[in-house]
């Protein structure tokens, strides 16, 4: 055999054709020889198929990221229309539907989606919702059953402060100083004061950004009474302080003396710092308190006095959340109602006028930045809507709650001693703790009435709060009057709280605080 094939070759080589030779001397034979014409059919076809299949996988696994994209941008839009008006209307129905109605509208076209929870977390002011979707798969399918690709997404919504829209830490647009005005008086006792504390420390934890590295968010409190606690360090800088005691003329006929009170553990400055209304031209401004701007202190019946009504000192502006906790725990019901006090000092501590003729060594922690500047298009801030005001460095708020009528103005009682002041002949205590004269200013409503519009016009925005009031009456309208018409989002009527419950009142704190922060997407 292995002859017969030497043979045959040689004698085939040696034939008369070189082309015949050249192609038996290459290796066409070779591949000749290891052709398997029906096994590459075969294996081209599974190559295809194997092909075909992840091909057609990426494209349906390109769908649904696809799908998921878009319903991850659907979702983001949805949470923050949703939040919007959780935040506006206070209404988590409401803001359900919204979010229903927002989602069916955006959702990705051929692509079954619904959403599958919004749910409101109260304590970290977050609101959060999900939804899933269905994508049609027609190669994935042949390995789940025919089922499509079930495909989830999540986002939440986070309240900021001072953030416009980008997270940022919550302080990437603009600083804001908030001044809480709160009634602890006589009728305060009790569950309502107890609801006030709750209602104040939710502002203070919604407001108070933990980053306050490039923007800041401030809250100043004023508790008021029957007058309002300067503190010492504030006081000794604003306050006249003529004597330790006053002859006063009473409106039943007689005459007594008054004493200022005393805080009897401070040997260094004896004398408690209780303060009423500035008289004259400076009555309903915010001039600096020095010369006869100051403000006078406000006597009592009794040498033995050794605090003010209230005790609560005032705090100027502060990040201080701690601080702003403990004072607002130590709050006690005590006095009558110098609504027109609060009011004023409210817009105090939010002043850089009021603050420019103090002694930068007081408080000097606790300055209010330069009011915001008009906008060129307005003529007043009070005609100015929010929607003409451009960004700032800073926006300024006073928060002014109150449970009853104001009913505490004061005057000198005829005494000719400057800067002593005793409630007016028209004022809440009984006729022997009534001088024998009347106000200037007129009455504490009146006084806050005209406080109220001068705060407004220098471009504080105003939220005003009710607790108990009923539904109708002279308070009530002084409040509705006092509150900002347009605000910061510039919804008519929506900056005062008429609140009858406990729980009421804390709901309309959140929701101002709420509606002084931002929104943004934090997930």
């Amino acid at each position: 055999m292995y002859r017969f094939r030497k043979f045959h070759i040689g004698a085939f080589c040696s034939g008369p054709s070189g082309s015949l030779r050249r192609i038996l001397s290459s290796d066409t034979f070779t591949r000749l020889a290891r052709d398997r014409r029906g096994s590459v059919a075969i294996m081209f076809g599974l190559a295809s198929l194997v092909v075909v299949s992840v091909v057609g996988s990426a494209v349906d696994y390109g769908r649904a990221l696809l799908a998921r994209d878009r319903l991850q941008a659907t979702l983001d839009s949805t949470v923050l229309a949703a939040a919007r008006v959780w935040q506006l209307e206070q209404d988590m129905t409401l803001a359900q539907q919204k979010a229903i109605a927002h989602f069916d509208a955006m959702k990705p076209e051929g692509v079954e989606a619904k959403l599958t929870k919004l749910e409101p977390d109260m304590q970290n002011n977050t609101l959060t919702v999900e939804a899933t979707a269905a994508v049609q798969a027609p190669f994935l399918s042949l390995v789940l059953d025919g089922q499509p690709l079930r495909i989830s997404t999540r986002a939440q919504a986070k309240f900021c402060v001072g953030c416009r829209g980008g997270g940022g830490g919550g302080n990437d647009g603009y600083d804001i100083e908030v001044a809480m005005m709160l009634d602890v008086t006589g009728s305060m006792a009790g569950s309502k004061i107890a609801d006030l504390k709750e209602a104040a420390k939710d502002l203070v934890k919604i407001l108070v950004w933990d980053d306050q590295s490039e923007h800041t968010s401030r809250i100043a409190v004023v508790p008021f009474s029957h007058a309002v606690n300067a503190g010492k360090q504030l006081g000794k800088a604003i306050a006249y302080s003529p004597a330790d005691k006053v002859s006063f003329a009473f409106r039943d006929g007689k005459s007594r003396d008054w004493y200022r009170p005393k805080n009897t553990k401070d040997k260094v400055d004896p004398y408690a710092y209780c303060v009423s209304e500035r008289q004259g031209s400076a009555a309903y401004t915010d001039a600096t308190p020095t010369g006869n701007a100051r403000l006078p202190v406000v006597y009592y019946s009794s040498a033995s006095v050794s605090n003010c009504q209230p005790t609560a000192e005032v705090m100027p502006l502060t990040s201080d959340k701690q601080a702003l906790t403990s004072l607002i725990d130590s709050f006690k019901a005590d006095g009558f109602t110098g609504g027109n006090l609060g009011t004023a000092w409210a817009w105090y501590m939010l002043s850089p006028t009021w603050w420019s003729g103090i002694a930068a060594n007081i408080h000097a922690d606790g300055r209010p930045a330069a009011y915001p500047s008009l906008p060129e298009n307005c003529t007043s801030w009070e005609k100015c809507p929010a929607s003409q005001r451009a960004p700032g460095t800073v926006k300024k708020f006073a928060v002014l709650m109150t449970d009853g009528e104001y009913n505490m103005q004061f005057c000198d009682g005829g005494s000719k001693v400057t800067g002593a002041s005793i409630p007016d002949r028209n004022a809440g205590p009984g006729n022997s703790e009534k001088g024998n004269c009347t106000s200037a200013l007129a009455t504490s409503s009146a006084q806050a009435q005209s406080l109220c519009t001068a705060m407004k016009k220098a471009g504080i925005i105003v939220y005003t709060v009710g607790f108990g009031l009923g539904t109708s009456g002279a308070q009530v309208d002084l409040l509705k009057a006092c509150a900002s018409e347009d605000g910061h989002f510039s919804k008519p009527s929506k900056l005062f709280y008429n609140t009858q419950t406990g729980t009421e009142l804390r709901s309309a704190f959140r929701h101002i605080a709420t509606s002084i922060a931002s929104l943004y997407v934090s997930q």
